[in-house]
């Protein structure tokens, strides 16, 4: 959903368009033109949602391995120099 702000100044943006002295076929360009940026704004916004944050939320989820070398207190009590 858009911000409060973000659809007054959607609306004022519209009234403008039909109170300025623009000629008819250049209002009906405009209106299109504010049709399409909402339109694609809208699937950017629904793709991020759907598609983007499932997919990160799994991500951050999942297990993972990391070989990073170390060893475990486990690993250490067991090696071989240990036993000498």
């Amino acid at each position: 959903m858009f911000k409060p702000h973000t659809v007054l100044g959607l609306g004022l943006w519209l009234i403008a368009i039909k109170f300025l002295s623009i000629g008819s076929s250049w209002q009906l360009r405009l209106y299109m033109l504010t049709g399409l940026v909402l339109v694609c704004v809208y699937l950017f916004h629904l793709v991020r949602e759907t598609i983007l944050k499932p997919a990160i939320r799994e991500a951050q989820h999942a297990d993972t391995f990391t070989e990073n070398g170390s060893k475990t207190p486990h690993q250490e009590s067991e090696s071989p120099e240990s036993r000498v």
